[in-house]
């Protein structure tokens, strides 16, 4: 693993500081965005939603899925770098929407998106806590349930409702921008790192994974 993961891998002490700083530092744009969102036009209330969607999603990993070790750093620059994609989303959606009555096309089908991506992403991370509860499942990977489709599907709809955010705030380039980047931060490092844990825990079962489910991110494609 590398020296600079922010996250322990395999270690699973209770850490209810950094998890409650976690919490803090996600939540500290929904002021924020209340105030510039509430009280306008539908799709201001649709954005509003999205991050209030988000911050609970998040928090309930923070608190009940995740079963790893969070240091204080981890938790800071987690914490802070989500709520500023989120606060960047409506700082562009106020420079660059004309507030009307319908709701732009982008929109819905950004909505569509987020709605997708959360329900992969939360179901996923459901279904392998569930898994990994059972005692005697311990010591085994997970390759059932969405993660039959690709052996990262939660990041896969990480991605999906970031880049559905996105585009229901900005439209398609910054849709194009945010997926993009979410991309290549997910191929370039976080990928690599959870497969070179994953490779030492699991050995001979992860081999067996990697040939069976062989898509990274996205199922038939990579």
């Amino acid at each position: 693993m590398s020296s600079n993961a922010l996250f322990n891998r395999g270690l699973n002490h209770s850490t209810p500081f950094s998890r409650a700083l976690f919490v803090l530092c996600r939540a500290l744009d929904l002021p924020v965005e209340y105030a510039i969102l509430l009280g306008g036009t539908s799709h201001r209330t649709i954005l509003l939603a999205m991050a209030l969607i988000s911050f609970i999603k998040h928090t309930h990993w923070a608190t009940r899925i995740s079963q790893e070790s969070m240091s204080p750093r981890a938790a800071l620059f987690t914490g802070i770098s989500h709520s500023f994609g989120n606060l960047l989303n409506t700082v562009l959606f106020v420079a660059t929407s004309r507030d009307g009555d319908g709701l732009p096309v982008h929109t819905i089908i950004g909505m569509a998106i987020f709605i997708l991506g959360i329900l992969v992403e939360w179901g996923s991370e459901i279904q392998r806590l569930r898994f990994k509860k059972d005692v005697k499942n311990r010591g085994r990977v997970y390759t059932k349930g969405l993660f039959g489709l690709t052996r990262h599907i939660n990041y896969t709809g990480y991605l999906l409702w970031r880049t559905g955010f996105a585009l229901a705030a900005a439209g398609w380039v910054w849709a194009l921008v945010t997926c993009g980047l979410g991309a290549y931060k997910c191929l370039t490092s976080i990928i690599p790192e959870l497969d070179e844990y994953c490779e030492k825990k699991y050995t001979n079962q992860w081999t067996k994974y990697k040939e069976d489910v062989p898509y990274k991110l996205f199922p038939f494609i990579l």
